[in-house]
């Protein structure tokens, strides 16, 4: 068969949906911690939900290893419940965190450990509970619009392009795909486009942690569970530049030659370490730079552990035995929302009418050098509300956003675009969504 009758005959068999797929009241673009929030506190009103998910299992970054950033200021109040912590209670009766654990020192209060693989059962049942309707492996990718108004939006499966009517959707894909797709207008970056790096961790298990704890000179803080009887291990952070093995690392190449390098590890069971060190620099939204960062940092991952299996006390008879399924992508696109936020409200702690969410993360730039953050601090040791008119892009009135696309600055973003905030927010747009379909309306602005 000539290649050009076979392109006919593929195209031909390929299913492209034009009648809708299915109707529903609320669509969410994206399984992360936002969508999953968005999707359970929209389906727990009552209104019928969709959340499309990419990839076969729901959590997003939530699965990547990292702990839960922060529900908790720096005084030490818990500042976020609702559905990010029934996330939390769940998890613990799934044996999958020992809760919030208090930091004897650092950027934050305290912090969340959370086992990647019991996230994905969690978030998993919680939706099915609430009846939210689930399709894996299909890829939001454009909206349809009419005037000002999403109709609904397509998505891209194994079986072909199909088509789903939806009377809110909400953007939770990260990277504010849909509202792009739209064709609005977006921010990227800092004032230069520049994005902050995009990290890699990677799990090593089989480590004696009593010896792995004398790899530095540096101080090592352990942080004891509140409950000892838990079945964890105490959550001990390092932060280490492996000193005395500098030799090593500058003739074997790791880090990229950079003599500033910075690790930080942090285990959750007996014997493991997830270890946070990789940073590249590129535009993620380029499908060329994206593959190369992914295929830089498994090798690097693969590099490390090498380097501390043969060199480093402890880890001995360790083994690599987890990366996630992509990179860890800091920053992306933000829309233009009616409102923005700016890195003064944050310091200042600012409170607004429309608040639907709080934060009492410091701003974290990670810098383009790769080398260190920065963090500054929010007034008083407190808290900042987020606005709920930074969840509406400009133009359109019934599509918003949650996570860390939302309408705001560069440094504004390094505050919330953790994972608790980006939960709370994702709360606030899915109860948002159900309240303005049973009044009937399709503005958002009016709910």
């Amino acid at each position: 068969m000539k290649t050009k009758e076979l392109m006919v005959t593929v195209r031909k068999r390929m299913k492209v949906q034009v009648d809708p797929y299915g109707s529903y009241d609320v669509i969410v673009c994206g399984g992360g911690p936002a969508g999953i929030a968005a999707a359970y506190s929209a389906a727990l009103l009552g209104v019928k939900v969709v959340l499309l998910e990419q990839y076969g299992f729901l959590g997003g970054m939530a699965t990547s290893g990292l702990p839960i950033l922060t529900f908790h200021n720096m005084k030490g109040d818990q500042i976020i419940g609702g559905f990010a912590q029934l996330f939390v209670d769940y998890l613990k009766k799934l044996g999958g965190t020992p809760g919030h654990v208090p930091l004897q020192q650092g950027h934050m209060k305290t912090i969340t450990p959370i086992d990647p693989e019991k996230v994905k059962i969690a978030a998993q049942e919680l939706l099915l509970e609430q009846k939210v309707e689930i399709l894996h492996h299909c890829l939001a990718v454009e909206p349809l619009l009419r005037n000002n108004q999403v109709k609904g939006v397509f998505f891209e499966s194994k079986g072909g392009r199909f088509y789903l009517e939806g009377k809110i959707i909400i953007d939770c894909t990260g990277d504010a795909d849909i509202i792009a797709k739209a064709g609005m207008d977006f921010e990227l970056g800092d004032d230069s486009g520049n994005c902050q790096p995009m990290t890699m961790i990677f799990k090593i298990d089989g480590i004696d942690s009593q010896k792995a704890f004398q790899l530095t000179d540096e101080e090592i803080v352990v942080n004891p569970h509140p409950d000892p009887h838990s079945g964890f291990a105490p959550i001990f952070h390092i932060t280490t530049q492996f000193k005395p093995w500098q030799k090593i690392i500058e003739k074997e190449g790791l880090f990229d030659g950079i003599a500033d390098h910075r690790a930080w590890l942090m285990c959750l069971y007996q014997g493991e370490m997830f270890i946070n060190t990789i940073k590249i620099i590129a535009d993620s939204l380029d499908p060329t730079a994206l593959s190369q960062v992914e295929i830089s940092a498994r090798r690097e991952a693969h590099q490390i552990f090498q380097f501390l299996r043969q060199h480093v006390p402890g880890f001995e008879n360790a083994h690599l035995s987890f990366t996630p399924i992509k990179i860890g992508i800091r920053e992306s696109r933000r829309i233009i929302g009616d409102y923005s936020l700016n890195k003064e409200d944050i310091l200042l702690g600012k409170k607004y009418q429309d608040t639907i969410a709080w934060c009492g993360y410091p701003i974290d730039v990670h810098k383009q050098d790769r080398i260190d953050s920065y963090f500054q601090y929010v007034e008083n040791q407190g808290e900042y509300g987020i606005p709920f008119r930074c969840l509406l892009p400009r133009e359109l009135e019934n599509i918003l956003v949650a996570g860390r696309s939302i309408s705001a600055t560069h440094e504004a973003m390094a505050s919330f675009r953790v994972m608790a905030p980006c939960m709370a927010i994702g709360q606030a747009a899915g109860v948002a969504s159900a309240l303005t379909v049973q009044e009937g309306s399709s503005s958002l602005r009016k709910v």
